[in-house]
Order: structure tokens, then sequence, then C-alpha cells
């Protein structure tokens, strides 16, 4: 027999299903305060990752896709991936970059052909490395995959994208697809300008463009989070408090 909590959940749930975006998801960095992610919840948002294999708390009945952001740890994936029940997972978090995780093509190849490329076999969709839009990002890319030749497989291919103006994230985005050829996850992406008006612009007209994409399978704007202290940024969608800010409330509720 149902009790008042059970109910409750479930009209949640049915809220949740009816109304929210396959595509939209959410970027939570594990650092924020686990509460603010239920927040994230009975709107557009439809799945969640947080830069780490482990699951956040307070999820509100979102798909978590698991990332194994460098190659500590890796040894536990599978097993991770396992508890978890996990169907996609995401490669490496802009291993062209220094102060990301920083692996050469070479080793992020022997590291996917041992611990990641395995997983296919029991079902797992694979998210290949994610490149920053940093200059060479694209030839460290192509690098791994010549790297890894007929081992690897990839069932797409996330994109990073910080700049100004939604035209240039379209055309970045739509000459990415066409050099790779893979099915498109933007899992990060925010405009650089300083003023909020533009900032919120950007968001509208990127995401609307975003939905149209029948290549891009998902999409995560950066970040689901409070302000960083000493970020240039002004993309976050929660403010100092943990509330959700305007610019959130546009990404978690737009259906234009």
């Amino acid at each position: 027999m149902f009790n008042l909590v059970t109910l409750s959940t479930v009209a949640i749930a049915l809220v949740h299903s009816a109304t929210a975006n396959d595509k939209r998801g959410i970027a939570f960095p594990a650092s924020n305060p686990a509460g603010d992610l239920a927040k994230a919840g009975g709107a557009q948002a439809s799945w969640v990752y947080n830069w780490s294999p482990n699951a956040p708390s307070n999820n509100p009945g979102l798909t978590f896709i698991p990332m194994q952001w460098g190659s500590a740890d890796i040894g536990s994936l599978a097993a991770t991936v396992k508890t978890l029940g996990a169907k996609t997972i995401l490669g490496f978090n802009e291993p062209d970059m220094s102060a990301q995780s920083n692996l050469s093509p070479t080793d992020a190849a022997n590291l996917w052909k041992q611990y990641i490329q395995p997983l296919k076999s029991s079902g797992v969709a694979l998210g290949a490395p994610a490149v920053s839009s940093s200059e060479g990002s694209q030839t460290w890319l192509t690098n791994f995959i010549n790297a890894c030749g007929s081992t690897c497989t990839f069932d797409f291919v996330p994109v990073h994208w910080y700049g100004d103006g939604a035209e240039n994230f379209e055309n970045y985005v739509t000459a990415f697809h066409k050099t790779f050829n893979y099915p498109i996850w933007v899992t990060e992406f925010g405009s650089t300008s300083t003023d909020a008006t533009e900032v919120a612009t950007f968001l509208t007209q990127t995401v609307n463009w975003l939905d149209q994409q029948s290549y891009v399978q998902k999409y995560s704007w950066f970040a689901f989070a409070r302000p960083e202290a000493g970020s240039p940024l002004d993309t976050w969608l929660l403010d100092a408090s943990g509330n959700v800010d305007s610019l959130g409330n546009s990404y978690l509720t737009d259906t234009s």
C-alpha cells in the first residue's frame, strides 16, 4: 500500500518524465554541496554527470553518467560501472591540457584498450575523451584515435567549447562533427562574455540550436554550480547561496 512519501515520489517522477528534455543535462561539480543537485529536479534536465565515476547524492531522478576523469583509480572502473548499472560512460577529461587529466594520446589509448574498451562487451556505450577547444586539441584526439587503431570503439564524442558568440559556437560544433563523424555530446560549453545579458542570450540561442541538431545527442551547460572564486566565467546556474539564479531558471525551464 502506498504511503504519502511514496505517492509524492511517484508524482515527482511522473512530472519529471513528462517534461524532461532527453538531451539536456546537468554538469554538477562533485565539490559543490550535495543538496544543490536536488534543485535540478522536475524540470527540463534529464541526466547528470559530475566529472567522477561516483554517483552524487540527492539526485532528483536524473540519469547519472559516470566519467573516468583520468588515469587515477581506473582499475576499479569496471566494478564501479557494474555496481551503478551504468549504460554509458564518459572518457578522459581534457587529456590535452596539463591542468586537466594530462595524458599523451598513446598513454590514453593504452589505458582505453585495457580498462575502458572491455566495458563495451557488457553493453556500455563509450564516450571518447573530451578534449578542450584550445589550439591543438583536435590533433590530440586524432592522434589518440590513430593510436587506438581498430581496437577502440566510440559511441559518441564529447565536445567542450568556451568563447563569445552563438554563431562561433555553432560553427565549432558543426566543424567538429564533420571532422570526426561521430554523434556529439556537448558536455561543457559557455559564453566567456562578462555581460550578463549577453550570456543569457547566448544560452537561449545555443540551447535552442542544440535541440535542433540531430547529431547532437546530449548537452550540458557549464555549470550547475555556485560561482567559483577567481573564475572569469559568469555562466553559473546557481547563486552563492545555492539557489537557482535567472540563468539557471532559463536553462531548467526553456522549451522553445
